[in-house]
């Protein structure tokens, strides 16, 4: 019943994904306006057959700032997670190979950032960070070291022969590539929320990008007057971050009742 379970939600949150990316490749298509361009005339609209979702108090369409709004921290979240996948995996792959000394510092030096300190350090970088290409590097760096951990347990888990030596050699193979798989969704999620929540402070992006997090901080202003402002970013950030938990929750879930459960324990 639990592998069942299991199955279905990772197919579940494969098509959510997918959905998400095809919104993300096809976003100027989708959106019948520009994101930025601005309308007096239209100001905060409620929402209509020419504007589904409204407009905000700029007068631009909210449904083309949502769509492209999910594109932005996607490709943000997609880029520091593959960062953090280079530095996690070489640290990790380190720690299993090596293993004594070596594995004890880089273990440490992963518990030490996932305690506390990659946060503080993410909060330092965005509010001294430069803006370069519509986002904040700063706040990219930050994120990385936020995720790295998580890359370490996971491949270092994987090096040091937490899957079954007995297991087959497919079987092993799908064993290890969905372990990466998930820690690879799992992380996407966690980058887009903490992304968006630096972007809600006003530490992450800035105007005029219709980055989900500061759309929902643009939009608490009219919460009692035009709450669509506020629900729809937010409805995009939780379907989005949902998706890629569920698929990446899925997959352990799937992995576990394989036999491979050391290696998420260890992770």
């Amino acid at each position: 019943m639990i592998r069942k379970l299991s199955i279905a939600g990772a197919i579940i949150g494969a098509l959510l994904v997918a959905l998400l990316i095809c919104a993300a490749l096809f976003a100027d298509s989708l959106a019948r306006y520009d994101p930025h361009m601005q309308s007096f005339e239209e100001r905060t609209s409620a929402p209509s057959q020419q504007h589904l979702y409204g407009t905000d108090h700029l007068g631009r369409d909210m449904k083309a700032r949502v769509i492209y709004g999910i594109r932005d921290d996607l490709l943000v979240a997609a880029q520091a997670t593959l960062i953090a996948l280079i530095a996690g995996g070489v640290l990790g792959a380190a720690a299993g190979v090596c293993g004594g000394l070596a594995d004890k510092v880089i273990l440490f030096f992963g518990r030490f950032l996932a305690s506390g300190p990659a946060i503080l350090l993410t909060i330092v970088l965005a509010s001294r960070g430069l803006a370069f290409a519509g986002m904040t590097t700063g706040l990219m760096t930050g994120i990385v070291f936020i995720l790295i951990p998580g890359f370490i347990r996971v491949i270092r888990g994987i090096v040091s022969g937490s899957v079954d030596k007995g297991t087959n050699i497919i079987k092993r193979a799908l064993i290890i590539t969905g372990a990466a798989a998930a820690r690879i969704f799992l992380s996407i999620a966690l980058a887009i929320l903490v992304y968006a929540g630096f972007g809600y402070l006003g530490l992450g992006a800035q105007p005029p990008s219709p980055e989900l997090g500061a759309a929902i901080r643009d939009g608490r202003n009219y919460l009692g007057s035009a709450s669509y402002l506020i629900v729809y970013p937010a409805l995009a950030l939780v379907f989005t971050t949902l998706s890629f938990n569920i698929l990446g929750e899925s997959l352990i879930a799937l992995l576990q009742r394989t036999g491979s459960r050391n290696t998420f324990e260890r992770a």
